[in-house]
């Protein structure tokens, strides 16, 4: 299940919080994953998303980070140990710098991002192995990174949404800029340990590649109160993949 740990959570991190944004420095949320293919495989792995103060060239900023990993028992079909960080600005969350270490499977490399919106452009170097490469690609004034576009998309009020609504959002993903979609598809109560929930629903568009088919849409449940997503659904290539909040 390459990049299985953070595709599901891209664009789809929203939450509560008292602050000028709504989530706090020290926040920090955990979800286990399970994998569905005519059985289930519960529990295949965990990722959390931690939130922290840092500096980057001197000034303040925020820290995002989240680390996911396969379960030992699950490590035998596909072993997964991703750590994700982004440095981000603490008043708009553009993104200074986005990184990513990467262990699945066979599969192993570092690659990180440095973001100039000021010169529309992007540096981003990737080190595998004994391999380096570099390159440069163009980007918006409003291209983000999957970490820092996560809380970026965490200010939206759902409540003052409209059924059907859209919103766009360009993302920097390995070395491409895509224009990922969520759609706004109202309210709707999900049981959850036996209670129902009162939840908004949101479908963002997933990015084509190894795990993911184009024009498909994951499924987020966002919790009305608590504002969190309690339940993240993916179809994918094969079966689906289904991330829960641990309470």
């Amino acid at each position: 299940m390459p990049k299985l740990f953070f595709s599901l959570f891209i664009l789809v991190f929203l939450g509560g919080g008292d602050s000028p944004f709504p989530f706090v420095i020290g926040e920090k949320l955990t979800y286990n994953i399970d994998y569905h293919y005519g059985f289930s495989w519960p529990d295949a792995g965990q990722v959390t998303f931690s939130v922290d103060s840092g500096t980057y060239q001197g000034k303040p900023c925020f820290r995002f980070s989240g680390v996911g990993h396969s379960f030992s028992w699950y490590d035998w079909f596909y072993p997964v140990q991703d750590k994700y960080f982004s440095w981000a600005d603490p008043q708009t969350l553009q993104p200074y710098c986005f990184q990513r270490i990467v262990h699945e499977g066979t599969h192993h490399y570092k690659q990180t991002a440095w973001f100039y919106p000021e010169r529309g452009e992007a540096s981003i170097e990737t080190i595998e192995g004994e391999h380096k490469i570099k390159k440069k690609i163009a980007i918006s004034s409003h291209a983000t990174d999957p970490l820092a576009g996560i809380y970026r998309c965490r200010n939206i009020d759902w409540a003052k949404q409209k059924k059907g609504q859209t919103f766009v959002l360009p993302l920097l993903l390995e070395d491409s800029v895509y224009q990922s979609t969520i759609r706004y598809e109202g309210e709707v109560s999900l049981k959850v340990n036996n209670q129902w929930v009162a939840c908004y629903k949101i479908r963002p568009s997933l990015i084509e590649g190894s795990l993911f088919k184009g024009g498909t849409e994951m499924t987020v449940y966002l919790d009305k109160k608590k504002r969190i997503p309690i339940r993240v659904e993916a179809p994918i290539v094969v079966g689906k993949v289904v991330a829960k909040q641990l309470n």
